[in-house]
């Protein structure tokens, strides 16, 4: 089981896809914050030291792809996950970058919860 004290930040523009991927991170004991774009995620959090960013890559504004970049610029290292329904063209990319994951939507949320329990164990 996770402790209750690991953060997921959650970066996703579609309000039904927040609320769904939030009760499911809850079951399981994460604390979630749910952004509806990149550029809330970073004034909220411009240089996050902690938690794990699960995020989609299709967004208005910036692209999740573009805040991993911003991020690895910034020399800010945070585990990230991309749920995404661009598979193919985030796949290799992010992954290139630093990613532990990536998910096609839909997704199995089983899945999802067994790398964020490696991830936090292995923290």
């Amino acid at each position: 089981m996770t402790s209750s004290a690991t953060k997921i930040y959650l970066v996703d523009d579609d309000r039904i896809v927040c609320h769904s991927h939030t009760l499911i991170l809850q079951k399981y004991g994460y604390e979630v914050e749910v952004f509806n774009s990149a550029e809330a995620f970073l004034e909220a959090h411009p240089k996050p030291n902690e938690g794990i960013l699960v995020l989609d890559h299709n967004m208005s504004g910036m692209s999740g792809l573009d805040l991993q970049r911003k991020l690895i610029n910034e020399k800010t290292l945070i585990p990230i996950i991309f749920i995404t329904a661009m598979y193919e063209t985030v796949n290799e990319l992010a992954t290139k970058n630093g990613a532990i994951g990536v998910f096609e939507k839909p997704f199995d949320p089983k899945e999802l919860i067994d790398l964020l329990n490696t991830v936090t164990v292995s923290s």
